[in-house]
């Protein structure tokens, strides 16, 4: 064969060398406009009990939950993993990643002591009040609530030596997406109302609530003990801040390239929250804050239940595409409950949107494949149609496969998934091999550490897992 110059396009793939061509074929793919169903860290996750119910109406794809601290230390220095292992079991057996946050005062609590009891019998304040709400046998009563004062001493101490032990068992874990930035605040949210002083919305039943009394705020410096606790304990692990303290949120994203910190914001679908965003109002200083979903994941959550929010007229159209235009990676399960609205056909088109384009959905339009002097060079051209990119690390893999399957001989490509924006892109390989008779190139998109099934690509052209058949010989 005659040495040639090449130059061929791939929809805006360039390949430019020189080389003895031996043969080259275009692939053109059909993509796949329907869900994708159990992308690993996106979509939807669920507390995970409830995965079978939920999986008939959204498409899952993590699993979450928010544990108190008294569960997991219940006598000091005694440390009790159980709840969290059986939610890793759970990741293991839907082979989906899992993500929690770690709660220090909630007023569901049903014996009122979500932080240790052994935390203020050491002697750090709390305060109190009373919640009436059903125990677990349906039977209204009044639960005494401790909450503890988030700028005590012997609470932080004990709490951040809690964290360290906690990053010690989990930190860097493969099968755990990442952890919310919890601990402080009413269900570790990083706001204070509802709880002292302003309790006025937990009163007996038939009684009125008094005024309204304004939120307790700690100063800065201390929220700012609760940012570090995390970022210094959890060096592996992926971080998500909840948004609703501006202040720490600038201070947890950082100044440097990049940031340090995703974030969650728990009150999607309330009108008022769509006002107090990027920047505006409280947010307005914290400049970086537009672009953290380029580096790190978006979590977010909604306002009320599906039937709440269909009962108080909000908008699930605008609710849905706001998210969406906030490059959501995962939307939680809880208090949004899809099972109250299953049935209910126009609802289902919105959660649908979630399903389709929440995190990352990887197109493949076009390929080009050269046998040239022994190996084989690939063009490939995607359009990534999610709204976010890929956080979990996978890396993508060309394999040559017999009629059976068989891999025969493989090689990582150096382009990186994490990369992978929305919008189109496109990558170029050069690969030691060539297709040998009755062998096929597939390109796979794996899990580094082997935990989570594989990614799979939007185009008719894939195999059962997933991956992408480009050429045959």
């Amino acid at each position: 064969m005659s040495t040639i110059y090449r130059i061929f396009a791939i929809g805006s793939v360039f390949v430019v060398g020189c080389a003895n061509v031996i043969q080259a074929k275009t692939t053109v793919f059909t993509e796949e406009t329907g869900i994708i169903r159990h992308q690993p860290g996106q979509g939807w996750t669920t507390m995970g009990a409830n995965w079978d119910k939920l999986d008939e109406v959204v498409n899952l794809g993590g699993i979450y939950d928010r544990p108190g601290w008294s569960t997991l230390e219940p006598q000091e220095g005694v440390y009790d993993w159980r709840k969290l292992d059986f939610l890793l079991s759970l990741a293991k057996k839907h082979r989906v990643p899992l993500s929690f946050r770690i709660m220090c005062a909630c007023s569901n609590s049903h014996d009122g002591y979500v932080t240790p009891k052994w935390v203020f019998d050491k002697g750090a304040k709390d305060d109190t009040y009373t919640v009436w709400q059903k125990n677990r046998k349906g039977k209204v009563e009044a639960t005494v609530q401790h909450t503890p004062q988030f700028d005590d001493p012997i609470f932080m101490e004990s709490h951040f030596r809690f964290l360290k032990a906690l990053a010690e068992r989990y930190d860097g874990n493969p099968w755990i997406a990442g952890l919310d930035l919890g601990s402080y605040g009413h269900w570790g949210e990083w706001h204070c109302h509802g709880l002292p002083p302003c309790t006025n919305r937990y009163v007996a039943p038939g009684c009125k609530p008094g005024k309204y009394v304004p939120a307790k705020v700690y100063p800065l410096e201390i929220r700012k003990q609760y940012v570090d606790a995390y970022l210094n304990n959890f060096k592996k692990s992926t971080i998500v801040f909840m948004s609703d303290d501006a202040e720490c949120l600038k201070y947890a994203i950082g100044d440097g390239e990049g940031s340090r910190v995703g974030f969650r914001r728990d009150g999607c679908g309330n009108p008022w929250h769509f006002t107090q965003w990027i920047g505006t109002g409280k947010y307005k200083d914290v400049t970086k804050m537009a672009d953290v979903w380029k580096y790190k994941p978006i979590w977010l959550e909604s306002y009320g239940s599906g039937a709440s929010l269909k009962k108080n007229n909000n908008n699930l159209d605008f609710t849905f595409n706001w998210m969406l235009t906030n490059h959501v990676t995962i939307l939680n399960t809880c208090p949004f409950t899809p099972l109250e609205l299953k049935d209910d056909v126009e609802s289902r088109e919105y959660m649908k949107r979630i399903d389709l384009y929440a995190g990352a959905r990887f197109v493949p339009l076009k390929a080009r494949v050269e046998e040239i002097d022994g190996k084989t060079a690939v063009g490939i051209a995607f359009v990534n149609r999610g709204v976010a990119r890929l956080h979990l690390p996978y890396e993508a893999v060309w394999e040559m496969r017999d009629q059976s399957g068989k891999v025969l001989a493989s090689r990582v490509s150096a382009s990186d998934p994490q990369t992978w924006m929305p919008g189109n892109f496109k990558f170029r390989d050069d690969l030691p091999f060539t297709l040998k008779p009755g062998t096929s190139l597939y390109l796979r998109l794996r899990h580094i550490p082997g935990c989570f099934r594989d990614f799979k690509f939007a185009a008719k052209e894939i195999d059962a897992d997933g991956a992408l058949h480009v050429s045959s010989n």
